[in-house]
């Protein structure tokens, strides 16, 4: 009973975001429902890196808008993209 409590606090704490992606092309990819501390922070650090270094490491990332979700695996060459949006719900 303790451990589903403290996994029910520590969801409280994260926060939802609704993960928008453009592509060069003008598509859109999105929304993704993903939390901070279940892929988002580590996505955007890899897209940031990206931004300062022109070089991408990462090509998938896994994206979760809690811990009990199934995952959303995001495949993308940061080359093709345009924009990216992650507004707090």
């Amino acid at each position: 009973m303790s451990e589903i409590s403290n996994m029910e606090e520590e969801q409280e704490l994260l926060v939802d975001r609704d993960l928008n992606i453009t592509l060069r092309n003008g598509g859109t990819i999105g929304p993704f429902n993903a939390t901070w501390n279940h892929g988002l922070r580590d996505f955007l650090e890899a897209y940031e890196k990206f931004l300062r270094t022109g070089q991408q490491d990462l090509f998938r990332f896994k994206l979760k808008p809690d811990a009990m979700s199934p995952v959303t695996t995001l495949l993308l060459n940061f080359k093709e993209v345009l924009a990216i949006s992650s507004v707090t719900k």
